[in-house]
């Protein structure tokens, strides 16, 4: 029985097993084979098409790029959060937030100081800009959501 799996999901699936060199799950190999099956018939336009990963306008969230950006976003947050345990949630919040959109401070925990790194290089564009800064409630609100 195949999965049910959406192309972001097929996509990220995809470029862990190439990074990995593991072999293509069945599901994985029939998205790819249809997708590129699709492109050479000529019924699509762009492999992006083929492929289910193709967004019409105003639908830039769910462009590929933005949608693995926000997930892994959201992952470096709940990552940093559990390491700077010996704060008050509320203070976890602020502290990670400052770290997107102003500056990463001193943290004693060494591992919670890298994700924050990560995270602020992540969220932040070519010219510098803080593309992806969030305010401390909605980082609150991310811990929430992300952590069992």
């Amino acid at each position: 029985m195949q999965r049910q799996i959406t192309p972001m999901q097929a996509v990220n699936e995809l470029i862990a097993t190439l990074e990995t060199r593991d072999k293509l799950e069945d599901d994985l190999r029939d998205w790819l084979l249809h997708g590129f099956k699709l492109c050479r018939a000529g019924s699509v336009r762009t492999v992006d098409e083929g492929l289910g990963l193709a967004v019409g306008q105003g639908k830039a969230p769910e462009l590929l790029r933005n949608a693995w950006r926000r997930e892994e976003r959201n992952r470096l947050i709940c990552g940093a959060a559990s390491k700077l345990a010996g704060l008050k949630k509320c203070q976890r919040a602020m502290v990670i937030s400052h770290s997107i959109s102003t500056g990463v401070p001193e943290v004693e925990n060494h591992e919670a100081r890298i994700l924050l790194m990560r995270l602020r290089r992540l969220c932040t564009d070519d010219r510098g800009n803080t593309t992806m800064a969030l305010h401390w409630k909605s980082v609150q609100d991310i811990i929430k959501r992300e952590t069992p």
